[in-house]
């Protein structure tokens, strides 16, 4: 199954739905740049709880690693070499300072390596191979991609790690394949304008 297209207004909508405020949705849409552990709590109604949350790679299903995972453990976040696992220890950031791990992987993307699937010492993240593990799902912010406005550009592609790749070329724009997907992020921290997205899984 390939990605739909979405535009900036549309993929806001879809993700964070009623918690998008109008004014800062309108914002997003006209700024070439997000920063998206302030968008996602800066941009809600509800309480931090709520935001979604990208969790390690290997992680067990949401309620089961929430009862599994040890807070304060911190062995995933000391183990990761590119520093892309962060313990949630504040109400204004995903999880709700609730001390468990998450990611922002089109902030810092995941390399794969599988060392913190290795190091949990609960079982809330089991090995799981590279072309296995579902940290998330990324989207294609399509009015901001450069091939919208005919610039060459295939660096998401080059950088997609998954076997087969879960980025091929579009009719415009680059088109994700959702099964192939890690979520890893790697296309998205290398994106130039930042089109590209990486959101949970529905």
């Amino acid at each position: 199954m390939s990605e739909r297209r979405i535009g900036r207004r549309g993929f806001w909508r879809a993700f964070l739905g009623s918690a998008v405020r109008a004014g800062e949705a309108a914002q997003h849409a006209s700024s070439g740049r997000r920063d998206l552990a302030r968008d996602r709590a800066s941009a809600r109604d509800g309480p931090a709880e709520a935001l979604p949350v990208l969790r390690p790679p290997g992680a067990i299903v949401a309620d089961a690693f929430l009862a599994t995972c040890q807070e304060g453990c911190r062995m995933c976040v000391e183990t990761c070499p590119v520093f892309a696992i962060v313990p949630s220890y504040d109400a204004e950031q995903p999880g709700g300072g609730d001390g468990r791990p998450y990611l922002l992987p089109d902030r810092q993307a995941c390399v794969l390596c599988g060392l913190c699937m290795l190091a949990c010492p609960t079982g809330a993240l089991q090995p799981t191979p590279a072309d296995d593990v579902r940290i998330g799902r990324a989207v294609i912010i399509y009015n901001d991609c450069l091939r919208v406005e005919d610039k060459a550009c295939d660096i998401c592609i080059e950088r997609c790690p998954s076997t087969p790749l879960a980025i091929h070329d579009g009719e415009r724009v680059p088109t994700i394949v959702l099964e192939h997907c890690t979520g890893c992020g790697l296309c998205a921290e290398a994106c130039p304008p930042h089109a590209i997205a990486v959101v949970p899984r529905p």
